[in-house]
C-alpha cells in the first residue's frame, strides 16, 4: 500500500503527476475529478454502497469519500485512493488511473528497464553511488 506521510508532499506529488498525466480543468473542475467521480458512483451502485459504506470500509471519514463522489476534489490524495481500492478489492493502480493520477506512460518511463538492469547488476558500492546521484537529480529541481 502507498503511503507518504507528509500531506503536503502527497498533494504535491498527486499535484505534479495530474499535471503530467494531462488533466484538463474547463472553469475550475478538473475534468478527470468529474470522470472519477462518475466512476466512483457506478461502483458505489453496483455493490449497492452508499458513501458512508465506503467511508468506513475505506477507513476515511464521509466527508473525505463525499469530495471524490462529488468531484470537489482537484488533487486527488494518493493514500485516500489507495484506501478506496482496498475497501473495493481493487490493486491501487487501477483506482489511481481511473482518478487520473497514474497512465501507463507514467507507471514506465524511457529507460527505466535499463536502469533497473544497471541497478540489479551493480555491487553494493556502486548501488550507492546510482542512488546518490539519482537524490541529486531529485533534489535539484
Amino acid at each position: 500500500m502507498l503511503s507518504i506521510p507528509n500531506s503536503k508532499l502527497t498533494t504535491q506529488i498527486a499535484t505534479e503527476l495530474a499535471i503530467m498525466s494531462g488533466n484538463l480543468y474547463q472553469e475550475g473542475v478538473c475534468m478527470d475529478a468529474v470522470h472519477f467521480a462518475e466512476w466512483l458512483n457506478g461502483e458505489l451502485r453496483e455493490r449497492d454502497w452508499s458513501q458512508a459504506n465506503l467511508a468506513r470500509r475505506a477507513g476515511r471519514p464521509r466527508q473525505t469519500i463525499s469530495g471524490y463522489v462529488n468531484a470537489r476534489v482537484k488533487s486527488p490524495d494518493p493514500n485516500v485512493l489507495a484506501d478506496i481500492a482496498r475497501a473495493f478489492g481493487y490493486p491501487p493502480e487501477q483506482v489511481m488511473r481511473q482518478a487520473g493520477v497514474i497512465t501507463t506512460q507514467d507507471e514506465n518511463p524511457p529507460g527505466l528497464a535499463e536502469w533497473i538492469h544497471i541497478f540489479r547488476i551493480a555491487d553494493e558500492e556502486e548501488r550507492e553511488r546510482l542512488l546518490d546521484y539519482a537524490r541529486y537529480i531529485r533534489d535539484r529541481r
